[in-house]
């Protein structure tokens, strides 16, 4: 999801080298490696990937997934309680 690309190209993962980051990247592109974002919802609104800081090369490399193959706005203490018998 949309946290884990945003940790995919945080330079501090790779030492805080951008160099690194960018070799990593390119060794990633080199295996045939894509990565499908979902976007995700916090009090700030909801993120996708047209916020995440992909170097421009690689922006090819990061894709999408539409709200509406995933989203539903639902907490998963709510989606608990829902399955109880009431008390």
């Amino acid at each position: 999801g949309w946290d884990t690309a945003v940790r995919i190209v945080d330079p501090r993962y790779y030492g805080g080298q951008k160099s690194k980051l960018l070799l990593a990247l390119e060794e990633m592109r080199s295996l045939g490696c894509s990565f499908l974002v979902a976007g995700r919802a916090d009090a700030k609104g909801f993120h996708t990937v047209a916020e995440v800081d992909v170097p421009a090369d690689f922006g090819k490399m990061f894709r999408q997934v539409p709200e509406s193959a995933f989203r539903s706005d639902i907490s998963s203490t709510g989606l608990r309680l829902a399955g109880k018998p009431p008390e």
